[in-house]
C-alpha cells in the first residue's frame, strides 16, 4: 500500500544520504592522511602527528570501525616514539589495549602483533629488555600462526627473530642471541634467493646484526666476515 511505500522510499533515501555521508567522511580522512604522509616526506614531525590526531579525533567520534583507529594509532605511535615523544606513544599504545578491550577483539591477529612489534621495540630502548621479549615473543607467536607459505608473513617473522635477537645480545646472553639471529638469518637468506631485489635490505641487516654479535664477543675476524658480506 501508500504507506509501505513511503516507508521502503523514507528507508532508501536515508540509505543513500547515509552512504553519501560516509563517502565523504572517508575522502575527508584519506585527505588529512595524505597530509600526514606529505608532511613526514617533508620531516615535519610535528604536524604529521597533529594530523594523525586529528583523522583519530574523526574516526573516534564516527565509531564506525575501530580498526581504522587502531591502525591509525599504530602509524602515528611509530612516529612519536621515532621522535622521542615515549610519554605521548605510551598513551596511543594504552588507546589500542582500550579499543582491543572495548570491542572484545581476539589479540592474535597481524594488527596486534604488529602493536606488539612496536610497544617491544619502545621497551627495549629504554632498558626493559624483559617486558620487550615478552611483547616481541607474544608478537612471533601470532605471526607463527599465520601462513607459513606467505612471505610477507615469513619476513615479518625473521625480523621478529633478528629482534628478539638483539634484545638477548643486550642483556650478553649470547646463547639465545645465536639462537634467534641464527633462524632469522635462515628465513631471510631463503626469501633473498627467491626475490633478491625484494628482500636484499633484510639480509644486509640480519648479517650486520650478526657482525655486531660476533665483535661484541671479540670475534673480530668473524665480524670482519660479515662486515665483508654487505659491503
Amino acid at each position: 500500500d501508500v504507506s509501505e511505500a513511503r516507508k521502503v522510499l523514507s528507508t532508501k533515501k536515508a540509505y543513500e544520504e547515509a552512504s553519501t555521508a560516509l563517502k565523504s567522511f572517508d575522502e575527508s580522512v584519506d585527505e588529512i592522511r595524505k597530509d600526514a604522509e606529505s608532511m613526514l616526506a617533508s620531516f615535519k614531525f610535528d604536524k604529521a602527528i597533529q594530523k594523525y590526531d586529528t583523522i583519530s579525533l574523526l574516526l573516534r567520534n564516527q565509531q564506525i570501525n575501530p580498526r581504522l583507529l587502531i591502525k591509525n594509532l599504530i602509524t602515528v605511535a611509530l612516529v612519536s616514539e621515532e621522535q622521542g615523544f615515549v610519554k605521548k606513544t605510551n598513551q596511543y599504545h594504552t588507546e589500542i589495549e582500550q579499543i582491543y578491550q572495548q570491542e572484545n577483539y581476539q589479540k592474535n591477529d597481524i594488527l596486534y602483533a604488529v602493536y606488539l612489534n612496536n610497544k617491544a621495540s619502545l621497551n627495549s630502548k629504554q632498558g626493559s629488555f624483559d617486558i620487550g621479549i615478552k611483547s616481541f615473543e607474544e608478537a612471533l607467536t601470532i605471526r607463527r600462526r599465520l601462513s607459513q607459505d606467505d612471505p610477507e608473513n615469513l619476513i615479518n617473522i625473521a625480523i621478529l627473530l633478528k629482534n628478539i635477537g638483539t634484545v638477548y645480545r643486550r642483556k650478553n646472553n649470547f646463547i639465545k642471541t645465536n639462537e634467534f639471529l641464527s633462524e632469522s638469518y635462515k628465513i631471510t637468506a631463503e626469501l633473498s634467493k627467491q626475490n633478491p631485489l625484494l628482500y636484499e635490505r633484510d639480509l644486509i641487516s640480519i648479517i650486520f646484526s650478526i657482525g655486531v654479535f660476533y665483535q661484541q664477543q671479540n670475534k673480530y675476524e668473524e665480524a670482519e666476515k660479515r662486515y665483508l658480506e654487505v659491503n
